[in-house]
């Protein structure tokens, strides 16, 4: 045994999409397995030492066939993982033969990076629309460059160069536009609050004199005045409902309902405008988002292909 060699991290073949993407999230047991096997092995001196210390970390062992395989029952993982699926230099032998030795970390992909250290979104989906590649053309084909175009111009023009900003500023001017049109529905009720009140008043002065005159009417005159007078009745006890309701004594006057209601008007109209603005930059926003969610996606898709045939090829 030469403890002064690195093992290489493995290369493994045959791997779907999801598993992939979930060993990206960190929440693969193949990958968790990896990552413990991994640590351990450089503590330990021998096999028996190496089972006895996964034990340690919770997982059961089984031996089938001399066939090695892992489980995390104690997590939740149902199925035991055999460790030759999870690449060549995880069978029975490598495991062995690897017992003692330092690990050698892969070197992880760099990311384009701006002066203070952050990924620059708007640089890494430019890099990568210039590479192309196969799921970029199809993105392409169905968005055209106009609309990619489109989608840079806006992150340059809005200085948005990480995805974090872009999320959260979608979601905030989202809010916005919500907040905004829930306050013009608020002035438009309270529009058709004042105006119906307005005319409550007005009705309820015109055909004040016609209702007191039926309350005073006989009760055998009553039903011939209520069949003469049966609209300026029926508006004045209209008016009077709308009163009660507003469970009020005093009631306010026309000349302040005409002013509350202008002012409404004003911010109304004052709303709107930024009602239309912010649907706009909510439209814009939520657009450019799913189109950088797309190329985001494209990306990982790539790597996972990339991975696969260089994975692929060294099983040859």
């Amino acid at each position: 045994m030469r403890n002064c060699e690195y093992y290489k991290e493995p290369k493994e073949k045959g791997k779907h999409y999801a598993e992939w993407a979930n060993e990206k999230r960190g929440s693969s047991w193949k990958a968790k397995l990896r990552r413990t096997i991994d640590r351990v092995l450089p503590t330990v001196s021998s096999y028996e030492e190496f089972l006895a210390a996964m034990r340690q970390e919770g997982y059961e062992i089984q031996t089938t066939r001399n066939i090695l395989s892992f489980r995390l029952s104690g997590e939740g993982q149902e199925r035991f993982t055999r460790t030759r699926t999870l690449g060549t230099d995880y069978t029975e032998e490598a495991l062995k033969s690897r017992i003692g030795l330092p690990q050698k970390r892969p070197r992880r992909r760099t990311a384009q990076l701006q002066n203070n250290g952050r990924i620059n979104l708007l640089l890494d989906i430019q890099s990568h629309l210039q590479g192309r590649g196969p799921g970029y053309e199809r993105w392409l084909k169905i968005h055209n460059l106009k609309e990619a175009a489109r989608t840079l111009n806006y992150l340059t023009e809005h200085d948005i160069t990480e995805y974090d900003v872009l999320t959260a500023q979608t979601a905030s001017t989202a809010s916005e536009f919500e907040k905004v049109s829930a306050s013009i529905k608020q002035y438009e009720h309270r529009i058709e609050q004042v105006a119906a009140l307005k005319t409550h008043i007005i009705n309820y002065a015109k055909t004040h004199d016609t209702y007191m005159a039926y309350r005073k009417a006989s009760p055998r005159e009553k039903a011939a005045f209520r069949s003469a007078h049966e609209a300026d009745l029926l508006l004045h006890e209209a008016a009077k409902r709308a009163f009660n309701d507003l469970g009020t004594k005093k009631l306010p006057t026309v000349k302040i309902l005409q002013a509350e209601y202008a002012d409404l008007l004003i911010k109304k109209k004052t709303a709107y405008e930024d009602f239309k603005r912010l649907r706009k930059e909510s439209q814009e926003l939520q657009t450019v988002k799913a189109n950088v969610d797309a190329l985001l996606r494209i990306e990982q898709v790539q790597d996972y292909e990339q991975e696969k045939e260089k994975n692929q090829e060294q099983g040859r």
